[in-house]
């Protein structure tokens, strides 16, 4: 069996071979007399999901691709490829070129001002490996379902329990000469699960994740809690109008800011206009 050091090692062999996938992609642009900013992204993991305490699916991802925007005096091209073959780069910069050649030119297009990019980026600690096989994938996802199930009688369903790990490499690079890279871990358990009093029936969830195996809340935690939560709205009672405080639950408060970007984002603006055009 592999060990995290063996992991590491490899993750850090890819990590190399990813930098100099982008340096290319950028020395390509600029033989071509552009300017450039390449991206790529790599991840693989293992996911695991029980129903019922049965095994429902086991899958390994292995998944990469590489972005690249290529700037033509201010007219912009962009092209990707989950081909990191030395042609399919090639392919994707010459693909970018011809797209810029053809695009109207735009005042903010182009690279950030050199001063301004980070070339001393702080290590932000994002990388714990951890060497877990799919039997103690399946062990966690399992204990966690077990753990709902067992929680108490009005728990009469499960929509199931899965645990996830996701290691990544991700690389930029642009014609500043920047070449920034770091690695990354993911790890979460999470439960789902129905509950039933007479005619009515209600569901909830609830699920762990940090980038480091050791931080994640126990497979009893998750399953309880996602037992609570979906027993907690069964019979619920209506209220009478009125202006009281709202209190949310934290996992909910996280992604109202989420909403409100989106709200104010450029495409939304776009978007309302174009609806009203077309009214």
């Amino acid at each position: 069996m592999k060990t995290s050091e063996n992991s590491t090692e490899l993750l850090q062999q890819q990590q190399q071979e990813l930098r100099d996938a982008v340096s290319y992609a950028v020395e390509i642009a600029q033989k071509a007399g552009a300017t450039a900013e390449v991206a790529v992204t790599k991840v693989s993991g293992l996911s695991v999901s029980t129903r019922l305490q049965e095994v429902e699916n086991v899958e390994f991802n292995n998944d990469g691709a590489l972005g690249i925007s290529v700037y033509l005096g201010q007219q912009k091209g962009n092209a990707s490829t989950s081909d990191l073959s030395p042609q399919a780069i090639k392919s994707a910069v010459e693909a970018a070129l011809a797209i810029a050649k053809h695009t109207s030119p735009d005042d903010c297009a182009g690279l950030a001002p050199k001063e301004l990019m980070a070339f001393d980026a702080p290590d932000l600690d994002l990388y714990h490996p951890a060497e877990i096989d799919v039997d103690r994938a399946i062990e966690l996802a399992l204990q966690t379902e077990t753990a709902a199930l067992d929680y108490d009688d009005r728990i009469v369903n499960s929509n199931g329990a899965a645990f996830n790990l996701h290691s990544g490499i991700r690389v930029y690079g642009n014609s500043h000469g920047m070449l920034q890279s770091h690695l990354s871990s993911r790890y979460s358990v999470s439960c789902s699960v129905l509950s039933g009093v007479d005619d009515q029936l209600e569901s909830d969830y609830e699920y762990t994740v940090s980038r480091k195996i050791n931080a994640l809340e126990s497979p009893e935690w998750v399953g309880q809690n996602a037992a609570k939560k979906a027993i907690a709205r069964l019979k619920p009672q209506k209220i009478a109008t009125q202006k009281s405080p709202v209190i949310f639950m934290n996992d909910v408060a996280t992604g109202l800011i989420g909403h409100l970007a989106a709200a104010i984002s450029g495409e939304a603006y776009i978007a309302k206009i174009v609806s009203c055009l077309i009214i």
